[in-house]
C-alpha cells in the first residue's frame, strides 16, 4: 500500500498545484484538515476510497491513474472502455489497432534514445504545404524558405507544413512534418503522396494494383488510387 500511497501523493500534489490551489484551500473543499492533505501528500496516510472518489471527481481524473495502477488520465478512457472497444472490432480492426499500439510504444520508449540521433541545428528546406485532407497544390522544385531549425530528425531531407485534421491526433493542422525522400513505403506507413501536381499526407496501404490513403481521423473515408499521376515522395518521420 505504500507505493500505492506515494503515487497517490504525487498525482494530488500535482493535481492541486495544476490548479493552483493551495493545500489549505483544497482542504477545505474536500472538508478535511490541512495536515491530513500534507499526511496524503508525503504519503504518510492511506488514501481512503471515498476521499479518492472525492479527489477524482473534482479534478476530472480516473480513479485508477490517480492511484498509480494506470497512466490513463482521462476518467472517460478506462482500461475497460479501451477492452470494449478492442472487442467489438472485426479482427481486421483488432490487428491496426495493436499494431498502432505496438507503433505507439516504441515510439514513446525510444523517444529519449532518438534525441540521441538529432541534429542540434542545421538547415532544411521548406517545400510548402501538404494536406491532411484533399490534395493541394505542391511547389515541387522550389521551396518557400530554408529555415534554421533546431533537432531535426536524422535522415529528413525536407519538409511540409500540414494544412487539415484527417491526420489528427497524431499529426496537427499547421504542424512541419519532416520526410525522408524515397519512391516507397511499407503498407501503414504515412507518407507524403504526389497526385497530378497536389500532395497530401495519409497512411497507405497497396493491394490489387492499387494505392489506398487513409486517415487517421475517422471522418475522413479512404481515398483509392487506380489510375493518374501518383508517386510517393517519401516517407514521414515520426519522432
Amino acid at each position: 500500500m505504500k507505493k500505492v500511497n506515494h503515487k497517490f501523493g504525487e498525482r494530488l500534489r500535482q493535481l492541486r498545484k495544476e490548479r493552483g490551489i493551495s493545500a489549505e484551500e483544497l482542504a477545505k473543499i474536500m472538508e478535511v484538515n490541512k495536515s491530513t492533505i500534507s499526511r496524503y501528500e508525503t504519503g504518510k496516510r492511506d488514501p481512503f476510497m471515498p476521499f479518492v472518489q472525492k479527489i477524482a471527481l473534482f479534478f476530472n481524473v480516473s480513479i485508477d491513474w490517480l492511484v498509480g495502477t494506470s497512466e490513463i488520465r482521462d476518467p472517460s478512457v478506462s482500461t475497460n472502455t479501451l477492452s470494449k472497444i478492442f472487442n467489438s472490432l472485426p479482427d481486421p480492426g483488432k490487428i491496426e489497432l495493436v499494431n498502432y499500439a505496438k507503433y505507439l510504444h516504441q515510439r514513446y520508449s525510444n523517444k529519449s534514445k532518438n534525441s540521441d540521433n538529432k541534429n542540434n541545428c542545421n538547415n532544411i528546406k521548406i517545400l510548402g504545404s501538404t494536406a491532411a485532407g484533399q490534395p493541394i497544390e505542391y511547389c515541387d522544385d522550389s521551396f518557400i524558405e530554408e529555415a534554421d531549425v533546431k533537432n531535426i530528425p536524422k535522415g529528413a531531407d525536407f519538409a511540409l507544413t500540414v494544412k487539415g485534421d484527417s491526420m489528427e491526433p497524431l499529426i496537427k493542422d499547421g504542424s512541419l512534418v519532416w520526410i525522408k525522400s524515397q519512391p516507397d513505403v511499407e503498407n501503414g506507413e504515412i507518407a507524403v503522396i504526389e497526385i497530378d501536381g497536389a500532395v497530401t499526407c495519409k497512411k497507405v496501404y497497396k493491394h490489387n494494383g492499387k494505392l489506398e490513403l487513409r486517415s487517421i481521423n475517422p471522418k475522413y473515408k479512404p481515398i483509392i488510387l487506380d489510375h493518374g499521376n501518383v508517386r510517393i515522395l517519401g516517407k514521414v518521420i515520426l519522432d
